[in-house]
């Protein structure tokens, strides 16, 4: 048991958002608002830069809640669960959980994001087409599909960051 606390602080004490006692400084509520903003800029992001910014800062602000969530050995402010929670720490694990979903989600958006737009040549003849594509995609289709796959990958994490800041308005006291 002692060497699993050791092993905790050592890695918190390297974390980002870490203060110098080795705590997170940063306490539920601020990080249930700031987990609230980066999914609303997200949702309102209209550019490519603007959706990475937005999609990392949501991404940073589900790793704070999930270390809120599970280590509140290293809290300065302890996370309490509501009284009418029937299983408080089944429940944190779920919201801890829940919260490793949207960073996941964050981390695919991103690497759509990231992926660069397939360009091709406008103008091909019908054979010349035909034999280079070998059934594949054209520009412009395989551009619609992934634009398609960005909004699909931007909805589903803004919609389990929405998930995950509802469950800690609703479970956590003060939340």
């Amino acid at each position: 048991m002692e060497v699993d606390f050791i092993e905790l602080r050592f890695y918190y004490e390297r974390m980002s958002g870490i203060d110098a006692g080795g705590l997170p400084d940063e306490p539920v509520t601020a990080a249930h608002q700031r987990l609230g903003n980066q999914a609303e800029r997200l949702l309102a992001a209209s550019s490519t830069p603007e959706m990475i910014e937005a999609a990392n800062g949501l991404r940073r602000a589900a790793l704070s809640m999930q270390r809120l969530l599970m280590q509140p050995v290293f809290m300065k402010t302890s996370i309490q669960m509501d009284p009418s929670v029937s299983d408080p720490e089944l429940r944190r694990t779920e919201l801890a959980d829940l919260a490793v979903d949207v960073v996941t989600a964050s981390d695919y958006l991103l690497r759509l994001l990231m992926e660069p737009s397939v360009v091709t040549p406008r103008l091909v003849l019908a054979e010349e087409g035909e034999a280079s594509h070998g059934g594949r995609l054209s520009g412009d289709d395989a551009f619609d599909r992934l634009t398609r796959r960005r909004l699909d990958a931007r909805g589903a994490a803004v919609r389990l960051g929405m998930r995950l800041i509802s469950g800690v308005h609703s479970d956590v006291a003060g939340g």
